[in-house]
């Protein structure tokens, strides 16, 4: 029902008010009816005492029909009320349903993001068999196609196919994606082309879960699509068959990536695998930021030397336990290295080899003094570390801070301007800054030590990151 019609049908029902008292009730109900109406839209209060001022509702009758005025909100307001709804796609589907003018405006924030499931792909298409215009307003697209056990063992089932199969159809129809997300999907030739559709206009491609057939597809994947600039590959499961990867002299360019986000998980040689195509396309050495998330220091050497002067930003999440003498690296070749992060994982970060462990996990990432110590680049400007303490058993030992401060005073962080700590709890950020204080005068003379407290939240755990 639109404001108009509620208007007209509140005023023709207050016409006979005078003659009759027993009309309150109902008019009080339509009058409850249009605010329901209102509220639906998710109107501010000033502007809902504006309209319920410029409409007529009083104690006295109300002119005729006819000669009511067509009251409407301004298009600027209704704009405004859009945007700011674009995060919000459950109050604007209800605002779209309570007035359809609001539909065209508002398909662009509706369609933007979409979830693909199994059970939806279908429906979805036919959506797109009446409105063909909605495909130019779908810009991020997550498929969520949760395959069984069986699908790893025996191949997939014929209705997987027939799924499979309904979003080839609904990705031929979207033409302006740019960012594709992926849960658990087999990654085999048939879905290397179905990416590939996404061609001319896919910016971010992101594995979630992803199970290697056959690393040669997680190359072509990567080839076919030239506008690709962030890759995200968090955990892998790498299948029984393998083939060689082999670089063909037709292949086009490699495209140039700039964010590269990736999961390394204890399963012995599937790092070599998984980097394999990574490394044969000289793509490693052409990005500017990296994300790793590893389980172990086992792998990041190999990960580490393939990196070239491209390389701006070095974000590292490792668990607390890593043993500082499994890493090894220097980073020479990034000559254009300006910021290092170092993030420790939380405990759900722990691999199942490390369970006999009876000792708790130190609070603090002993590894960092020794990254530090082996970095051969003098371009570094800044070096931030975030740590979550017990908030059970208080601030711990701040002795490992001491040790990472000393390989800052080698020669190679001269140029250094910034040390950032990140704590979780904010009732600790004064005892750390006063043991700085006390313990890392040199660093303070330099006057590049800054310390913030940012609460951890559950969103942030989900995303395998603590910070930053």
């Amino acid at each position: 029902m639109s404001l108009e019609s509620s208007l007209s049908q509140l005023n023709l029902l207050l016409q006979g008010q005078q003659e009759n008292d027993g009309d309150s009730k109902r008019k009080r109900s339509w009058r409850r009816s249009l605010t329901s109406v209102i509220r639906r839209k998710r109107l501010s209060r000033p502007v809902i005492e504006k309209v319920f001022n410029d409409t007529v509702i009083s104690d006295e009758a109300p002119p005729n029909r006819e000669a009511t005025p067509n009251r409407r909100l301004p298009a600027e307001l209704c704009d405004r009320i859009v945007d700011f709804l674009h995060d919000d796609p459950y109050t604007l589907a209800a605002c779209c349903l309570t007035c359809r003018s609001w539909v065209p405006a508002s398909r662009h924030h509706l369609f933007y993001n979409i979830r693909l499931t199994r059970e939806n792909v279908a429906r979805f298409n036919l959506i797109l068999d009446a409105n063909v215009s909605l495909g130019l307003c779908v810009k991020v697209v997550t498929v969520d196609y949760r395959l069984q056990h069986k699908d790893f063992v025996k191949g997939v089932s014929d209705r997987f196919a027939k799924d499979c199969a309904h979003l080839e159809e609904a990705i031929k129809r979207l033409h302006n994606v740019t960012t594709l997300r992926f849960t658990e999907i087999h990654l085999d030739s048939r879905m290397t082309k179905r990416i590939a559709l996404l061609s001319q206009s896919l910016e971010t491609l992101e594995f979630d879960s992803l199970v290697i057939c056959d690393r040669q597809q997680l190359a072509e994947a990567i080839y076919s699509l030239p506008r690709l600039k962030t890759l995200v590959i968090k955990g892998h499961f790498c299948g029984t068959s393998w083939t060689t990867t082999i670089p063909s002299p037709l292949r086009p360019d490699p495209p140039t990536l700039s964010h590269l986000f990736i999961t390394l998980v204890p399963f012995g040689d599937d790092i070599q695998a998984l980097l394999a195509p990574l490394t044969t396309s000289k793509i490693l050495c052409m990005l500017k930021e990296l994300t790793v998330i590893a389980y172990e220091a086992r792998g990041l050497d190999a990960l580490f030397a393939e990196l070239g002067p491209a390389l701006e930003t070095l974000t590292i999440v490792m668990h607390r336990l890593v043993d500082p003498r499994d890493i090894r690296c220097n980073l020479a070749q990034c000559t254009n290295l300006r910021r290092i992060r170092f993030m420790a994982s939380t405990p759900f970060l722990l691999p199942q080899r490390w369970h006999f462990y009876r000792r708790p996990p130190p609070p603090q990432p002993t590894w960092v003094a020794k990254f530090l110590s082996q970095i051969s680049t003098d371009s570094v400007r800044s070096v931030a570390i975030a740590f979550d303490p017990n908030q059970r058993t208080g601030l711990p030992d701040l002795s490992w801070v001491e040790e990472m401060a000393l390989p800052l005073s080698r020669p190679e962080f001269k140029e250094l301007n910034t040390v950032a700590f990140q704590i979780t709890s904010i009732r600790y950020e004064r005892q750390l800054r006063d043991y700085i204080r006390r313990e890392l005068p040199e660093l303070c003379e330099r006057d590049i030590v800054t310390i913030r407290s940012l609460p951890l939240r559950r969103a942030d755990r989900e995303r395998d990151l603590v910070f930053i």
